[in-house]
C-alpha cells in the first residue's frame, strides 16, 4: 500500500498566540462565515497551511493528489462548513487543506453531521456522514483502481465520491 492510501492526519494543527489574536480580531463576537475572509487572518492562514501541508506530505485530505503550493494555494477547507456550524471556523479539528476541485466538489451544502443539531464539534468518526481526515484513514474508506481512479470501500468513501 502507497503512503497516499494510508493516511490520517495524527494532529491537528496548533494555534500559536498569534493566531488566536488573528482570530479575536476577525470574530471579535457572535462568529459569522463572511469573518473567514478578513485581512487578518493572513497570517493564520499562512501558517496553518505550511504546517498541514507537511503534515498531510502535500496531498489533497480528500482525493490525495499532489499539491503543488508553489503553483495554486491549498485550499483551507472547513470540514463542517463555516456556513453552517460558523462558531467551528476556526477549530483546527475541523480544518484541512484540500485542492480547489474536492474543496468546490464538496461544497458547503451537503450534509456532513449524522446530526446536524450538535452544537459541539464531533471527534468521532461515526457523527459524520463522509471521511473525516483527522479520524478515517484514507485507506479503510477509499481505494485507488489503477493510479488515478478511486472507489468507496463503504458507505464513507461512497457518499464523497458518489455524492459529492
Amino acid at each position: 500500500m502507497k503512503a497516499t492510501e494510508n493516511f490520517v492526519i495524527d494532529h491537528p494543527y496548533e494555534l500559536t498566540d498569534e493566531d488566536n489574536q488573528n482570530i479575536r480580531e476577525a470574530s471579535p463576537g457572535v462568529k459569522d462565515e463572511s469573518h473567514w475572509e478578513k485581512g487578518c487572518l493572513s497570517g493564520f492562514k499562512s501558517r496553518f497551511r505550511s504546517s498541514m501541508i507537511q503534515k498531510q506530505y502535500y496531498r489533497c485530505a480528500y482525493c490525495r493528489l499532489e499539491l503543488h503550493p508553489n503553483e495554486v494555494t491549498p485550499e483551507i477547507e472547513h470540514i463542517v462548513p463555516k456556513s453552517l456550524k460558523p462558531d467551528w471556523m476556526y477549530e483546527t479539528f475541523n480544518l484541512c487543506l484540500s485542492c480547489k476541485l474536492c474543496n468546490t466538489k464538496k461544497g458547503h451544502q451537503k450534509r456532513v453531521l449524522v446530526d446536524e443539531t450538535a452544537e459541539e464539534l464531533p471527534r468521532d468518526s461515526e457523527s459524520y456522514l463522509m471521511i473525516h481526515p483527522h479520524l478515517d484513514r484514507y485507506s479503510d474508506n477509499i481505494e485507488f483502481v489503477g493510479d488515478i481512479l478511486y472507489r468507496g470501500i463503504n458507505i464513507s468513501g461512497f457518499i464523497f465520491w458518489v455524492v459529492s
